[in-house]
């Protein structure tokens, strides 16, 4: 049986969102109220699609993984991108696997290397 948890290195973790808010050195805050500035880029990431962005979180780390690492000369962040388009291949439309590989390609520790699904690449 295929596991994606064996197959890309993921690690389970205990899914308590309780245990997550509590043991955090600072206070859990919603998005939603934070202003966004009118600046072009704060609105470009502002116009992310929420499942280009969810799919951007949890595939974020899958080319840092020590299999990852030790299995090609690319950066993490290309072979993450890589990888993360091998995930989505089967299960999402085309536009947003290509979202996530820019997300994992042009990423180097900025919210700018992020892409709205009908942004400039």
């Amino acid at each position: 049986m295929f596991s994606p948890a064996n197959e890309y290195g993921f690690t389970a973790v205990p899914a308590s969102a309780q245990d997550l808010i509590t043991n955090t050195p600072y206070p859990a805050s919603t998005v939603s109220p934070t202003p966004i500035p009118e600046t072009p880029l704060a609105q470009r990431i502002n116009d992310f699609d929420n499942e280009t962005f969810l799919l951007a979180c949890l595939l974020h780390d899958i080319g840092n993984t020590e299999a990852s690492i030790t299995a090609t000369r690319l950066s993490f962040e290309f072979f993450g991108g890589v990888l993360a388009l091998r995930v989505l291949q089967n299960n999402t439309h085309e536009d947003e696997d290509e979202a996530n590989v820019g997300v994992h390609v042009r990423e180097r520790g900025s919210p700018s290397g992020l892409r709205a699904r009908d942004g400039p690449a």
